[in-house]
């Protein structure tokens, strides 16, 4: 069992619905440009780590430096915090954060789209609707992987996990109660 106290209770929510209902197991696909990957971990991200013998707790660690931090989802409601936590991990941090910035401007900010989440990024989440901020991110989400199989023909195969599973994240975070924590 993970300690809570180490991580918080979001990202715990968060990381046990990424492993056990999205990322899973073991899979080396070569249609996946990631290569070998378990519980989500990427041979192509993680490429010092023996994927082959990840435990959970391991990869829940990875994720927490790598996905959670670098996106600041401590500072977000549960909702806001797990769709920036999956962008992150699905396309990078630096995608989910312009995803985000592209959709704040959308509702009438006007920040710099630099992948960066400083502090009028963060200042403009509470400016507008969580979840006319979602939509944004999700519709910035789709156009991205829609033209990444646009030049990338060889992923196209891919695209329709893609959109399920952005689908499954858009369930997972509209069941849960306003603070996040059932």
């Amino acid at each position: 069992m993970t300690n809570p106290n180490k991580y918080g209770a979001y990202y715990i929510k968060a990381v046990t619905f990424l492993i056990d209902k999205i990322e899973k197991g073991y899979v080396n696909n070569c249609s996946d440009r990631g290569g070998e990957t378990k519980y989500g971990i990427s041979k192509k991200s993680f490429h010092n780590t023996d994927i082959a013998n990840l435990t959970k707790a391991k990869a829940i660690d990875l994720y927490y430096k790598r996905y959670w931090l670098k996106t600041k989802c401590d500072k977000f409601e549960y909702k806001l915090a797990y769709i920036l936590f999956d962008g992150a991990v699905h396309s990078g941090p630096r995608n989910s954060i312009r995803w985000l910035q592209r959709s704040l401007n959308n509702l009438g900010a006007q920040l710099q789209v630099d992948g960066k989440l400083g502090d009028k990024t963060t200042a403009e989440v509470y400016n507008y609707p969580i979840d006319a901020i979602i939509s944004g991110i999700i519709a910035e989400r789709e156009k991205f992987l829609y033209r990444l199989c646009m030049r990338k023909k060889d992923q196209r195969a891919n695209l329709l996990g893609w959109l399920d599973r952005m689908a499954n994240i858009v369930i997972h975070v509209n069941r849960n109660s306003p603070d996040g924590i059932e």
